[in-house]
Formats: structure tokens, sequence, C-alpha cells
């Protein structure tokens, strides 16, 4: 029995390795892309700024200014990783509204869907969503789901996002209509360092980290996260709260 637990372990260590590999890799690819294009940002200005009007002038710097955002999410994503390797990840309970942090964070990907010809809509069931969590970490979380929903999306994404409640607990649905999952990915979607891809693995920004932090988080509040989804028929994530007292 001894023997066949090391032999387990060890392929569970191997395999940990390579997905670890994988995520250095993408992470040196998707340091290097926002770098770049800040520096082709700053030396167009650099040449040709004075002879910019105020328009093309805002585009570049808007161009640097979101590569920048990019890369402190990326960041984010590695301080994430690191805390939960370490089990840091400790909650700092308060009072807080859910209603109140998903639509903060429904409206950060607003914009974002827009610009590609998207959307992203918020129905939320009338009631009284206070509880007790961890606010600041809560919204990364919700963040982290939605912004998911948006990257596996086709050119437009279609983002709904719906919460409710019953008698014991709250329910966070976010459905896309993007390109779903088989069930291999469903089962992997929730391990560290996991994602899927559309074909190529540099396709969709970001490393496999947002869904394994979403899930600790969650489970962590007391609640749960389950994905129903299907090849080309979109994904829904369900969060389930309970209620305090």
């Amino acid at each position: 029995f001894a023997f066949f637990s090391v032999q387990r372990q060890g392929r569970k260590q191997k395999r940990l390795a390579v997905v670890k590999s994988d995520f250095i890799s993408n992470m040196s690819h998707e340091f290097k892309t926002p770098l770049a294009t800040i520096s082709l940002a700053v030396d167009a200005l650099l040449r040709n700024g004075d002879k910019m009007n105020a328009a093309q002038m805002q585009q570049y710097l808007g161009i640097i200014k979101s590569e920048n955002k990019r890369m402190n999410a990326q960041m984010e994503s590695v301080l994430q990783m690191s805390m939960m390797d370490k089990e840091e990840l400790t909650l700092t309970l308060a009072p807080m509204d859910i209603e109140a942090c998903l639509r903060e964070a429904v409206n950060h990907f607003k914009l974002s869907a827009e610009q590609r010809q998207g959307w992203i809509d918020l129905s939320c069931e009338v009631g009284d969503y206070e509880m007790e969590g961890d606010l600041i970490q809560f919204k990364s979380a919700l963040t982290n789901l939605i912004d998911n929903a948006i990257k596996y999306s086709l050119d437009a994404p279609q983002v709904s996002v719906k919460l409710a409640q019953s008698v014991d607990e709250f329910r966070i649905m976010v459905k896309d209509r993007g390109i779903g999952m088989d069930e291999d990915t469903k089962r992997q979607v929730f391990d560290r360092f996991y994602r899927a891809t559309k074909g190529n693995i540099h396709d969709v920004k970001g490393h496999g980290l947002g869904l394994s932090f979403v899930k600790e988080i969650i489970e962590k509040h007391g609640g749960s996260i389950q994905v129903d989804s299907a090849p080309n028929a979109g994904t829904t994530f369900t969060v389930v709260l309970p209620k305090t007292a």
C-alpha cells in the first residue's frame, strides 16, 4: 500500500512540474507582449508626438494604460498563487453587500464587452443580500469569474449575471455563450494552472489561476461553485453561499 501511495504521489508531482513549467512559459509570453506593445507606443510618441493631434496622442496613451493594467492583473495572479501555495490566504470578515459587490464587478467589464460589440448584464431578485465576508477577496473572486466568461466568449461576448436567494442561501449565476467545455475540461477547470485553450495556448490571456482562486475564496466563505457546460453551448458557473445569522 505504501509503495502505491508513493507512486501516486510521484505521478502527481510530475504532473505538477509539467503544468508549472507550462505556467512559466505562458507567463513569460504574456509579460513580453504588453512590454513590447508599450515600447512601440512610447517610440511612436517620441518620434511623432509633435505631429500628432490630441485624438492620436490619446490613442497611444490609452494603449499604454491598457497594457499597464494588463500587467498589473498578471502580477496579481502571481501573488494570489503565492498566497495559496503558502496557505496565507485568510479572510478579514465584515458585513458586506453581495449585490453592490456584484454590480461593481459587472460594471468593471461593461466597457470592454461593448468595445467587442458584446454585452454583459446583471439581474437581481429584490431582497437583502448582506452577509459576513471579506469584501476585497470576494470582489476579486467575482472579477475573476466574470473575466473568465468574457475571455472564453466569441468575438462579441454575451454574458448574463444573475443574483437570487432562497430561505437559507444566496445564488450567483454567470452564464456566457462562448466556446463551452468538454467533460475533460470540466473535470480540470478548477485545478491550479489549468487553462482551456481555443486551439493555441496563447489565444486566451491568463495563467490558469483564476478559477482555482475563485473556488478557494468561495469555499473559505462556506460556499460552493459548480460548472455546467458543453462544447459550443456556453458555460454557466453557479456560486452558492450560505446565509449567515
